[in-house]
């Protein structure tokens, strides 16, 4: 007896929705961590320093690691935020209503609540 409930919830049906929200909630995490560019920045920084007093060869690749690594931050933010910004609703596939990284608590269209998982 114990076994089938053990494998009943396993492998239970996921609710309709709930792959739509955990990337929903996965791109309002990238759009809203901005504080990770700017933490990854002042570690390279601080690491470039160490490096300059190391080796001064040293500062100009570093630099560039640091460029580079500021650059492909910024743009995948930006990009997170964009998706943020245009989330169609599971259901109905209208753009969800809100402005830039808040949105409201029901789409527009069909009133689908955020993060609710059966229609």
């Amino acid at each position: 007896m114990a076994e089938s409930k053990i494998t009943a919830t396993i492998f239970a049906p996921e609710p309709p929705y709930a792959g739509a929200w955990r990337k929903f909630d996965r791109i309002e995490q990238w759009a809203k961590s901005i504080w990770t560019y700017e933490f990854v920045m002042i570690a390279v920084v601080m690491i470039t320093g160490v490096m300059d007093g190391i080796d001064p060869k040293l500062r100009h690749p570093m630099m560039m690691v640091e460029i580079a690594s500021g650059v492909v931050l910024a743009l995948i933010a930006q990009y997170a935020r964009l998706r943020l910004k245009h989330w169609r609703c599971p259901r109905c596939r209208a753009e969800w209503p809100g402005k830039k990284l808040e949105k409201e608590r029901r789409c527009a269209t069909c009133r689908l609540e955020l993060h609710q998982m059966s229609p």
